[in-house]
């Protein structure tokens, strides 16, 4: 679980994409039980007027709940990488953020040794 909920430590690549993982099939449970309670998210977004409150409910808290771990993964991905965490920040920049996550997070190796973040993790 502190893989998901916890900015604190490392973590390298290959938890990087577990997390990643478990981001997608939060997401897709989300809009499952989202789906169950109310209108399913392609008809809210062509028709707003027909979204009920337990989807817009279930919809903004997983939302919420996804973004915060996307952040979490890599918040600890950078710490890594030896860099604050702050850098997590650069995914909100359209696609130079986007490509800068995939390449720098998911495919460049992290410190080999202990850093100002902690120990490798293992």
């Amino acid at each position: 679980m502190s893989l998901l909920w916890s900015f604190e430590g490392r973590i390298g690549r290959t938890g990087f994409w577990l997390g990643v993982l478990c981001m997608i099939l939060l997401a897709m449970a989300i809009g499952i039980v989202a789906t169950f309670l109310g209108v399913p998210p392609i008809t809210a977004a062509s028709e707003p007027s027909k979204i009920s409150p337990a989807f817009a409910a279930i919809f903004g808290i997983g939302s919420i709940a996804i973004l915060y771990v996307q952040l979490a993964i890599c918040v600890k991905r950078f710490h890594d990488r030896g860099k604050s965490g702050w850098w997590a920040l650069i995914a909100f920049v359209p696609v130079i953020g986007s490509l800068w996550i995939l390449i720098e997070l998911g495919m460049l190796p992290g410190d080999p040794g202990p850093n100002a973040y902690g120990p490798p993790s293992s």
